[in-house]
């Protein structure tokens, strides 16, 4: 067997562990779409000086690109599957942002009592009754949350919605 084939089954079989280990603990990854990407940087609005951490940051693709957009702002990615950290860390590897980090790590364990604005794409219905509480707990005044496909069930605070058509993901905030 040549090795390129075995380095394929080995990605593929490592891709399949992912989405069962991922699924099993916390959410699925699935990524979002890069057309959307713009829609969640207008629901951040941030500023200089603030801090953004993605929870769930997958393949790290939404990190950096507000820490792209946004050169001034902190930008934290957490991870909680090893290889899809592995694969974000390779990707600042490749694009290096000297604003954005990556965590290896279970976001309901970390400090989130920093955060400007978290976004998530991860708030199924398991996820929510962990992940908001904690939120409500830690984060300080004024902080923002966005949330790109599943809005956060009853949220006490302003929801706005951008969906500028029926067939778009929703971009909560």
């Amino acid at each position: 067997m040549s090795y390129l084939l075995l380095i394929s089954y080995l990605c593929i079989l490592v891709l399949i562990v992912a989405l069962f280990v991922t699924g099993r603990s916390l959410a699925p990854w699935v990524p979002m779409y890069t057309r959307d990407l713009g829609r969640v940087k207008k629901m951040a609005a941030l500023r200089d000086g603030q801090q953004f951490v993605e929870v769930g940051a997958g393949d790290g693709r939404v990190s950096h690109y507000i820490a792209s957009e946004f050169p001034e702002v902190k930008v934290i990615g957490i991870e909680y599957y090893f290889p899809m950290y592995l694969v974000s860390k390779l990707r600042g590897v490749l694009a290096p942002r000297k604003n954005l980090s990556f965590v290896y790590g279970n976001a309901l364990h970390m400090d989130l009592h920093e955060a400007d604005v978290v976004y998530t794409y991860a708030l199924s219905d398991s996820l929510n009754k962990k992940l908001v509480p904690k939120l409500l707990r830690e984060l300080k005044k004024g902080s923002r949350i966005v949330s790109y496909v599943f809005q956060i069930k009853d949220w006490p605070g302003e929801v706005v919605v951008d969906k500028p058509r029926e067939k778009d993901a929703g971009v909560y905030g």
